[in-house]
């Protein structure tokens, strides 16, 4: 997947990873992304924000949603 995926198009059930960490090579499910602790969200200017989240390695993470209003 690129990091620009919007995951909120995405099925319900996913088996697959919805996001790699380009440190520590770990990938995420979307319950273990849900798991992460979150750090924030940032506008990406498209009507989109970025979910931020900590990966254990100290990286932080980001998956593009639609922005709610």
């Amino acid at each position: 997947m690129t990091d620009d995926m919007d995951i909120t198009t995405l099925p319900t059930v996913i088996r697959g990873p919805v996001k790699l960490c380009r440190c520590c090579c770990a990938s995420y499910t979307l319950d273990q992304w849900e798991d992460l602790p979150e750090v924030g969200t940032q506008p990406d200017g498209d009507g989109y924000v970025l979910v931020l989240r900590n990966c254990p390695c100290g990286s932080t993470l980001a998956i593009r949603t639609e922005a709610t209003q």
